[in-house]
């Protein structure tokens, strides 16, 4: 289940736990608004590639370009406009080992009769981040808040130690939305025969 907050509401929470102001928009003038307009998509896409979430995870089949690569491979595939960090990619049903990625495309050895389906961590608004992940996020805003706003370092490191610690608890919950694997009972029922 998600926390529906928004970009705003969440960043005023991190500037608030520092001592600064709350944030309406990334545009109305205060320092607050600047600095989190400056962090707000770095600090999210970071978060977003340091774990595999799964709120996060996406499959998208791939479209093949026309003009092909200049180096090394055959075919090139376009990424889709959300894609942040690889987890797999398929071709056929197969996994594909031999490719590269430059830019927004996938370069490989693979034309367009087959199918490429790629298993990917996507950018999510933030009305779907779970609550475990809000929290975290919030404090890496907030250690930053604390280093801009407040020109504190120890209140920035309390808060970058506090991301950490919640990042391994919220690690902890994501995988456990997991679903349960299917045990191998093949070699069970041949043992006790």
């Amino acid at each position: 289940m998600a926390v529906s907050d928004s970009r705003f509401a969440i960043c005023s929470r991190a500037s608030i736990l520092v001592g600064g102001k709350p944030i309406g928009s990334f545009d109305d003038g205060t320092t607050e608004s600047m600095v989190a307009g400056k962090l707000w998509d770095v600090r999210v896409a970071e978060l977003l590639t340091q774990h595999d979430w799964r709120f996060a995870q996406w499959m998208s089949t791939l479209g093949h370009l026309a003009d092909p690569p200049l180096e090394r491979w055959s075919d090139a595939w376009q990424l889709p406009p959300d894609y942040l960090k690889l987890l797999s990619v398929t071709v056929d049903g197969n996994s594909l080992h031999q490719f590269e990625i430059a830019d927004d495309r996938i370069h490989c050895d693979v034309d367009e009769q087959h199918e490429l389906v790629l298993e990917y961590i996507r950018e999510v608004n933030e009305s779907y981040f779970p609550p475990y992940f809000v929290v975290v996020l919030e404090e890496r805003l907030s250690a930053d808040f604390a280093g801009v706003l407040r020109e504190d370092a120890a209140l920035a490191g309390f808060h970058r130690t506090q991301a950490n610690t919640r990042l391994l608890e919220a690690k902890r919950l994501d995988r456990l939305n997991q679903p349960a694997r299917k045990f191998p009972v093949g070699r069970l029922k041949v043992v006790r025969r």
